[in-house]
């Protein structure tokens, strides 16, 4: 089989879901593994010296079984096994913490915001100092909050209130709280503008963040401030090179996000392949001997895990760092790479580095995305070879390939977009295919920029003024597209519907497949679906009553069979975007 590392994922990602979904049965699962695991190694032994049928059926039902199972009880302790001094059980307490800063402080409208790592707390309510271990992250409403300087590393003593960050208030809508489980993060501390901020003077860090990562990060900061003017494209830039978005206003946020091109802010397999492909130009030379091939690749890992480090290693960077590396492994060993199987193998090292990823937006996006491409791409790009070989041919296959990714990765991505946001950028197609344009020319202007203004060449000016006009055209044809009618439609997926999705993607790619019984079933899956389908048209819809969470008020939708009544619209603008996004949801789809 050429895809052993779908075969296995598929294992992982069961053993996950039964961890997730059952975190209390922790000891069950962990029993269960090994006696799996037990057996599988006696069927292995024994088999060594008795050539038996029944061994091989043994240790491989034994394999089969025992990975979702091991990672069921890994999953399930990740989940329910907490340190006794997890600073989960001061939620809703008046505190002072000493803790230590994960991230620079960052100000934007009146408010610094921090991620740290708690290690004491004392209890307003009692006075108790007690040991604390878990990550928070700070926002510390101060009159001044600019005045706020503390670096990674820097320990502080901050008086504030432990909070459970808000989930997602109504159906679509950003769910904070998930988003801060997926990076760790437990609680909110909130600190207001007359509590205590003392900074203890400590700094603990360890030496590769200090001596190289941090400074690292920082040169190149520092660089782009020099070359691009404060505002939106600056930010852009910071965005795509360090996956630093916070400077990008709200009004071009939300233009992006509406067009279905808000992933070009996210660092993703382009900027790997762009260094990747610099790194293989530059290691050409050292490939000839056998000790030459194994030293280009750690010299070539290591650059690319130096790479993934600076921008906060992402999961589409991790994803990309790994497949690279993966196939340059593949190269060095002389084995034919296939490309699915190798971003098969990429996603099992993540899900077992964190399980918590299989639960993530960037994980299902980045990876659904790349899927695609590499299954559906190539049968788009087959529909249009230009007999001629004229300019006018080649500009046009150019134009037909980049069409033809942009459609792949919009079906692959869709699905979870509706699930997450209920709604599909319709003029996402169109926006894509000149946003993601300009913006992956403004990156190859954007790193020879650097490059020349680190080695203190004036010329380096030239290459960031090419790549601040690309992304403010990019940025104008976003707000232009994200401002017409129709820009995206309401459209709810359910987790069943996305199954559904792919099945039928599956069924169109296998549908002239010459084996009969691939036909066959190809030809039954269609009539299934299209009964499941019929019998749910059929069902008439039970009246419904939302309630949509507007901060201190709410609006009531009251939907049936034949009409939808809305009671009370709020007070403000923003209110009615969001009443107005939940009667997407339930109004407008059935």
């Amino acid at each position: 089989m050429p895809y052993p590392a779908l075969r296995l994922l598929v294992q992982v990602v069961l053993g996950i879901m039964i961890g997730h979904g059952f975190p209390r049965l922790v000891l069950v699962w962990l029993i269960l593994a090994l006696i799996a695991i037990l057996i599988t190694l006696t069927a292995l032994a024994l088999e060594r010296y008795v050539v038996s049928s029944r061994c091989r059926a043994v240790w491989s039902i034994g394999y089969l079984v025992s990975v979702p199972l091991g990672l069921a009880a890994y999953t399930a302790a990740v989940y329910e096994m907490l340190p006794e001094n997890t600073v989960l059980k001061f939620a809703n307490e008046d505190v002072v913490v000493l803790a230590k800063a994960e991230t620079d402080a960052k100000t934007k409208n009146k408010v610094a915001q921090w991620t740290a790592d708690v290690e004491k707390v004392v209890l307003v309510r009692t006075g108790d100092t007690l040991g604390a271990s878990g990550k928070v992250r700070v926002r510390c409403y101060k009159h001044d909050a600019s005045t706020i300087a503390l670096a990674i590393g820097e320990k502080f003593w901050l008086q504030g209130r432990l909070e459970r960050p808000r989930a997602a208030m109504n159906r679509g809508e950003f769910d904070y709280r998930a988003f801060l489980a997926e990076k760790e993060i437990d609680l909110l501390l909130v600190s207001a503008d007359n509590q205590a901020f003392i900074k203890t003077g400590q700094t603990e860090i360890n030496w590769l963040n200090q001596h190289i990562i941090l400074p690292s990060y920082r040169a190149i900061s520092e660089s782009l401030e020099r070359l691009f003017p404060e505002g939106d494209e600056r930010a852009f830039v910071k965005g795509m090179i360090l996956g630093e978005r916070s400077g990008v206003s709200d009004e071009v946020r939300a233009a992006f996000q509406k067009t279905g091109t808000i992933h070009v802010l996210a660092i993703s397999g382009l900027h790997v392949g762009l260094i990747a492909l610099i790194l293989n130009v530059f290691l050409k030379r050292l490939k000839v001997t056998v000790l030459g091939k194994w030293s280009a690749l750690l010299l070539y890992a290591a650059v690319l895990a130096y790479y993934s480090a600076i921008t906060g290693n992402s999961p589409p960077v991790k994803r990309a760092v790994l497949m690279a590396v993966l196939f340059e492994l593949g190269a060095v060993l002389e084995r034919k790479s296939y490309s699915l199987n190798t971003l098969g193998a990429a996603a099992v090292i993540m899900l077992f580095w964190n399980p918590r990823e299989l639960f993530s937006l960037s994980f299902h996006l980045t990876n659904s995305a790349v899927a695609a491409i590499i299954l559906i791409y190539p049968k788009l790009s087959a529909l249009y070879a230009p007999e001629k070989d004229t300019l006018l041919a080649k500009i046009l296959k150019y134009l037909w390939d980049a069409g033809a990714v942009t459609i792949a990765a919009s079906v692959g991505t869709s699905p979870f977009i509706a699930y997450y946001f209920g709604s599909v950028p319709l003029l996402g197609l169109l926006a894509n295919l000149v946003v993601t344009d300009m913006m992956s020319l403004a990156l190859m202007s954007s790193i020879p920029a650097l490059i020349l203004d680190t080695i203190g060449l004036g010329i380096a000016e030239y290459y960031a003024v090419c790549a601040y006009y690309l992304v403010r055209g990019a940025i104008v044809v976003a707000e232009f597209f994200s401002h017409l009618p129709f820009a995206n439609i309401a459209l709810s997926f359910s987790p069943a519907h996305i199954i559904l999705f792919f099945l039928v993607v599956a069924t169109v790619l296998l549908v002239q497949h010459r084996r009969w019984c691939v036909r066959f079933a190809v030809a039954s899956f269609i009539m299934a679906t299209g009964l499941m389908l019929l019998s749910e048209l059929e069902k008439t819809p039970e009246p419904q009553i939302i309630f949509n969470a507007l901060g201190r008020g709410s609006a009531v939708i009251f939907k049936t069979a034949s009409e939808s009544i809305l009671i009370d619209a709020g007070t403000a603008e923003k209110q009615w975007a969001r009443i107005d996004k939940q009667v997407q949801i339930f109004v407008v789809i059935p």
